[in-house]
């Protein structure tokens, strides 16, 4: 169970789930791979190629990736197991020059769109991850926005991508390549092994064995950040705000639905509440086997278009966590432990990103004896150290608010993006 899931249990979650259809949809060690996994095809089985190129400091990095649509994928694992999938691979990995690594976001084509038959914008942007290291493919920063390539902390050049039809002849040259993937894109097909409670008690705080055994839960998560506008926005906000005025606070649940309201589904009459100058449905973006459409540009492009609702680019901000897999350490398993959730603004300059990783609560064994009390422990966003307060849902299994506000003048809503 990834945090997303645990998050739905709260009444917080039921809420948020009406504002990401309109808003948003947005590891293993290296030495963690899987025994290794194989395809097979059906007359039912298409294929299609992305390309995407960048520049990484002085050297051109290219990705030619053949995607099979309708595959079987059987990983050998434990006992092993076997599931149809929509397309396979999801992602594909590298290790760069400087002994980093790259991974490749690979966009779902299974519906014939193409770049030739204007289906797929000129201007697509898979997304792609940066790894600082090969040997700890734990954490990767998502680059899921035109910002990020232009970042002053950027590590890449965003050069281009485009699809176009694949043959099963090009699916079967691409095979023995895609098994030399550093990270096993079968990982995230949803086969694995639960550790047993003997293994976890062996390996405890052993993050190359928390990142294999949770690395089909691997997502990227940050919040995007708006200005609000519009009239009387402030006024309402105000009659909103906690009595204390602190700086960052969040929508108590009584007010969720007269807030979503007003920024969510505003009277196209009165247009109350804008963000960025838009409404909010403007920035909205599907779920399912359809998020992993690209991601929206300042031009409205950027994704496939036959995917999606809303395509406009939000500035995007990356949110770390105690409970997630690179900040494991031992002092997280005291029940007292207060587990922090960190929105990495840095004062505007990680704009674009977005931190790559899994959460190890929820993991049945894993979960239990590295978290204790996960349920009941005390959680706490920051946003550049600064409490995010109150805090309604701080004792919730989930606890990341999905709407802070910034006094009366930004509003950040949390997202996360699925790695399959």
């Amino acid at each position: 169970m990834t945090l997303p899931d645990l998050a739905r249990l709260t009444n917080i979650r039921r809420l948020a789930a009406v504002a990401f259809a309109l808003v948003l949809t947005t590891f293993a060690n290296s030495s963690a791979r899987t025994d290794g996994f194989d395809t097979s095809v059906t007359e039912e089985s298409r294929f299609y190629r992305l390309n995407a190129s960048y520049m990484h400091g002085d050297n051109k990095v290219d990705f030619d990736i053949v995607v099979g649509c309708s595959i079987r994928v059987t990983t050998y694992m434990g006992n092993g197991s076997s599931v149809d999938v929509d397309r396979f691979p999801g992602n594909y990995t590298i290790a760069t020059a400087d002994g980093g690594a790259l991974m490749q976001l690979v966009p779902e084509a299974c519906d014939g769109s193409t770049t030739s038959n204007g289906k797929i914008p000129k201007d697509l942007l898979p997304g792609i991850l940066w790894f600082e290291s090969k040997d700890d493919l734990s954490l990767g920063t998502g680059y899921l926005s035109e910002a990020a390539f232009e970042n002053p902390r950027s590590r890449l050049k965003f050069l281009g991508a485009s699809i176009e039809p694949a043959t099963r002849a090009d699916w079967e040259a691409f095979r023995p390549k895609l098994a030399q993937s550093l990270i096993d894109p079968a990982a995230f097909t949803g086969n694995g092994t639960v550790p047993t409670e003997t293994e976890v008690k062996a390996n405890l705080w052993n993050k190359a064995k928390l990142a294999q055994w949770t690395r089909n839960s691997m997502e990227c998560y940050g919040f995007a950040r708006y200005h609000i506008e519009g009239q009387d926005s402030h006024k309402f906000l105000d009659r909103l705000r906690p009595k204390d005025k602190p700086r960052f606070w969040t929508v108590r649940d009584d007010d969720a639905m007269e807030f979503g309201a007003y920024f969510v589904r505003p009277d196209s009459k009165n247009i109350p509440g804008r963000l960025n100058g838009h409404f909010m449905e403007d920035y909205r973006r599907g779920f399912g086997p359809k998020a992993a459409a690209g991601f929206p540009t300042r031009a409205q492009g950027g994704m496939i278009l036959s995917h999606v609702y809303g395509r406009m680019a939000s500035d995007l901000f990356p949110m770390k966590a105690d409970d997630g897999v690179p900040w494991a350490r031992p002092e997280a398993g005291q029940e007292t432990t207060t587990l922090y959730r960190d929105l990495d603004y840095a004062g505007g300059e990680n704009r674009g990103f977005a931190y790559c990783y899994s959460f190890y609560a929820g993991w049945g064994p894993v979960g239990a004896l590295h978290l204790p009390g996960y349920g009941h422990r005390k959680k706490i966003t920051r946003i550049d150290g600064v409490e995010v307060e109150p805090d309604p849902n701080a004792h919730l299994p989930g606890a990341v608010p999905v709407w802070i506000v910034e006094d009366t003048d930004y509003l950040y809503i949390s997202f996360h993006y699925n790695i399959h």
